[in-house]
């Protein structure tokens, strides 16, 4: 990202290297057996682009959400993230058992495209570092500094 200086439109990164991410997963699962070379080059390619998708998702929540709320946005997202690695874990383990690691991380995959297609195409999804709040919609939020 330093070499980059950020993006145009970040909205279109962050989808396009979550996009990459995820077809970096379905790249490991179908890895055959023997070509530790091909899964470790798709992991290499996913590292390179997870760090666009979240410094551009943070650069957009400190542009756009209101100065006095940002604590509490991070925080709840910051909530969010971490409940989801238990539940991931607990759901994942039997999964894989059933179906193998490889189809657990087809699937995923295939479901994190899915969803990511249907925001970006049926939702607002990809006009969120455009938006700005205006102030009287943010009457009605408790400043709890005062």
């Amino acid at each position: 990202m330093s070499v980059a200086k950020g993006f145009k439109n970040r909205m279109a990164a962050i989808t396009l290297s979550i996009y990459v991410v995820f077809l970096g997963y379905m790249f490991v699962a179908v890895t055959p057996t023997g070509l530790f070379w091909f899964m470790a080059l798709s992991c290499v390619v996913m590292s390179f682009f997870l760090p666009i998708a979240n410094v551009s998702t943070q650069t957009i929540i400190q542009t756009t959400v209101p100065m006095k709320i940002q604590g509490r946005v991070n925080s709840v997202i910051t909530t969010l993230a971490s409940a989801a690695t238990p539940a991931a874990q607990i759901i994942a383990g039997p999964v894989a058992s059933l179906t193998g690691t490889a189809n657990l991380f087809l699937v995923c995959a295939g479901l994190g495209i899915a969803v990511l297609t249907a925001a970006w195409l049926f939702t607002d999804f990809k006009l969120v570092d455009k938006s700005n709040v205006p102030q009287s919609e943010l009457n009605g939020i408790v400043d709890v500094t005062k």
